[in-house]
């Protein structure tokens, strides 16, 4: 059953036409993946005075998958790796009640907060045994 994977890209410091692109970019590599379509959510018009309807429409994606452990694992990896090109970006992943912010940066607690909240999403009660660990961060 397909389900709406709502993300929102954070990118600390960078110039709003710069992340526009990047979440185009980002939008493609998501499209290699076994998902239904990623489109970008109509926002509504800007409140009076502000910017934020705005800043939505480009830094967030709408992404209708089915989703299942692999796929999301697959999600997951295009995420942090698109998060960890430039640094300083964080995405913020929600489907359902079920919501979870990615770094580009790995270590253990953040593979452990991944874990759950596929757990979570799919359905299951724990991560199958032969998942491959995240080797230790070394910086």
């Amino acid at each position: 059953m397909s389900e709406q994977l709502n993300l929102i890209a954070v990118a600390h410091g960078e110039d709003p036409e710069e992340l526009q692109l990047r979440v185009e970019a980002l939008r493609d590599d998501l499209l290699q993946l076994d998902v239904d379509r990623v489109e970008r959510p109509v926002a509504g018009p800007a409140p009076q005075g502000t910017r934020a309807g705005a800043m939505e429409a480009i830094n967030a994606l709408l992404v209708v998958l089915t989703p299942t452990l692999p796929l999301l694992q697959g999600l997951i990896a295009v995420v942090q790796n698109w998060s960890g090109w430039a640094g300083g970006r964080t995405v913020v992943l929600r489907i359902g009640d079920n919501e979870l912010a990615v770094t580009g940066v790995r270590g253990r607690e953040q593979q452990r907060l991944i874990d759950t909240w596929i757990a979570a999403t799919v359905g299951q009660s724990s991560m199958p045994p032969d998942r491959p660990s995240i080797p230790p961060d070394r910086s």
